[in-house]
């Protein structure tokens, strides 16, 4: 009788613990983010113990259950895009292998979908949010709809387009449905990084990105950036080339490139493809101009700077090459 008081206990507390860690992942509303969590799975059985076929969610449920997944958690993760499918695990190197052999992206509609075995899922059990998409007033960011395009206001704290793991809080799903588009309309043009907020021009239709593209390739567009540093910038042309650095994925080399030839230096870039649509390989040719270096209070110092290449996290990479990193960059 003892050992079965205790076996029951013990079920007992594993019931609440597994309630707990259930409860604790609830994507909505949004709670405490979450680290990165992925899971590959490869189905093995396609009936349930009463002999039903498994559906997606049932599947997950049963086999990441450990993890605090239910079948709500599991239906909540199919919403919000963190679960991918393919008839049979792809390779890990996916050069050459064609589209229909990769994982898609799976949606609510695949909720009661059937699975097979081999089939491989990769779920991405606790996704990267963005919890600042709920608090922003998304109708009052469209700042003018015109043929072809929307622009709008950009927060802070949330992606342009949808992470590999996350379809709903992007700017392009927020903005759809403030603005009353269809899913998919929306078009991104060129990016603005998560910690940055700004103007955002966004195509309604593949003419009009086209069109805005040329223009961003070709400099017809000036884009001014306003940054907050502890330092002063001088005012100026600043050249750096950027290399990936090997100890992390968000890290570069930034080399300082001096030259007399400034004006050569901005031509040649351009000639190499050097604005938002790609270039050429190996480093990359990173150039700005500081218009203005203004001490607004003790410590705090504004610039405005023009981007004349348009390298991911370029301004922020090369102000701390200069000694000056953006006030809370990370």
């Amino acid at each position: 009788p003892a050992l079965r008081r205790a076996t029951a206990a013990l079920r007992r507390a594993s019931r609440a613990t597994m309630s707990a860690r259930a409860s604790a992942l609830r994507l909505f509303p949004v709670a405490e983010p979450l680290p990165a969590k992925v899971a590959h799975l490869v189905v093995d059985g396609t009936e349930t113990a009463s002999g039903t076929a498994l559906t997606v969610t049932k599947y997950l449920a049963k086999t990441l259950g450990d993890e605090g997944v239910d079948e709500t958690y599991a239906e909540e993760l199919l919403d919000i895009g963190a679960v991918w499918f393919a008839t049979a695990q792809p390779p890990r190197a996916l050069r050459g292998v064609p589209r229909t052999a990769r994982a898609r992206r799976l949606t609510r509609l695949d909720v009661d979908a059937p699975l097979r075995a081999g089939n491989y899922l990769r779920v991405h059990v606790q996704p990267k949010r963005f919890p600042v998409a709920f608090e922003v007033d998304w109708k009052a960011c469209v700042l003018k709809v015109g043929e072809g395009y929307v622009c709008a206001h950009k927060p802070a704290g949330v992606s342009v387009v949808p992470t590999v793991d996350n379809v709903k809080e992007s700017c392009l799903a927020m903005l759809e449905r403030a603005a009353d588009l269809k899913e998919g309309t929306l078009k991104p043009i060129h990016r603005l990084d998560v910690g940055t907020e700004g103007v955002l021009v966004l195509g309604t239709t593949s003419a009009f990105a086209k069109e805005f593209g040329d223009m961003l390739a070709d400099r017809s567009v000036t884009k001014v950036y306003r940054v907050l540093t502890e330092n002063a910038v001088p005012c100026g042309v600043h050249i750096h080339d950027a290399e990936p650095a090997t100890e992390g994925p968000r890290k570069m080399i930034m080399t300082k490139v001096d030259t007399d030839d400034i004006d050569g230096e901005i031509e040649r870039s351009a000639e190499r493809g050097g604005g938002e649509r790609g270039g050429v390989s190996g480093p990359k040719r990173c150039i700005l101009r500081v218009l203005k270096s203004e001490n607004i209070a003790p410590a705090r110092w504004e610039t405005k700077v023009e981007l004349l290449t348009g390298r991911t996290h370029q301004i922020r990479a090369q102000f701390a090459a200069l000694g000056a990193p953006l006030i809370g960059e990370t």
